[in-house]
């Protein structure tokens, strides 16, 4: 699956002119906690958050929000795989993700509601049908984006990820959740990609 399957169309936006009293307004008639900012032609130009109001309090009506916004805004496109939002979304803590054009236009946003929402989809009525690997990246230059790619070519559908809570710091050991009837021909194909297969969970065990 794709951001681009999941990703909320057409968000709320506000101008890097408009005034903090106005996005205010937006964030809370949407109870949204960011806003992403945009330019006449529709271009992501920056990210204004509660964080940024709240430094500006007293001031709403005549600070412009280009005064302050983020402007270095973490992205992701429209094609990359739901999987590499949700590490993202982990990584930077963060609740939400603006998708983002080669043209530099505003898409839409993903958020972690939204992957909720898309795994729940792919879940349907299968739950008998998942099961769970878990790997580990055994060679620096590997990566769990990478490994998940790897099994959807082979027309796996993820349910998930994470890392098993009793790993160590230093381990880079995750497991995937995949809805197949039989794990085995992906655990196959994930060792003769070099990854360390370190458990195959059934999905009559899972």
């Amino acid at each position: 699956m794709t951001v681009r399957t999941w990703m909320t169309r057409d968000p709320q936006t506000i101008g890097p002119k408009e005034s903090l009293e106005a996005a205010q307004a937006k964030m809370s008639r949407g109870r949204f906690r960011r806003l992403p900012v945009v330019d006449d032609s529709g271009a992501l130009v920056g990210i204004l958050s509660e964080s940024d109001l709240r430094q500006h309090v007293g001031y709403l009506g005549t600070t412009h929000v280009n005064a302050a916004m983020s402007e270095k805004v973490l992205t992701i496109g429209p094609d990359q795989p739901i999987e590499a939002a949700a590490a993202l979304l982990l990584q930077q803590k963060i609740g939400g993700l603006p998708v983002v054009g080669d043209d530099g236009k505003l898409l839409g946003i993903v958020t972690v509601t939204d992957l909720l929402q898309g795994l729940l989809h792919s879940v349907g009525g299968s739950e008998d049908t998942s099961g769970r690997i878990d790997i580990e990246l055994a060679r620096p230059e590997q990566t769990l984006a990478d490994a998940v790619q790897a099994l959807e070519s082979a027309g796996a559908v993820i349910l998930g990820l994470g890392a098993p809570r009793s790993r160590a710091a230093a381990e880079r050991t995750f497991y995937v959740r995949v809805l197949a009837p039989d794990l085995a021909p992906l655990a196959d194909l994930l060792r003769k990609k070099g990854y360390a297969v370190r458990a195959v969970h059934s999905p009559q065990a899972a």
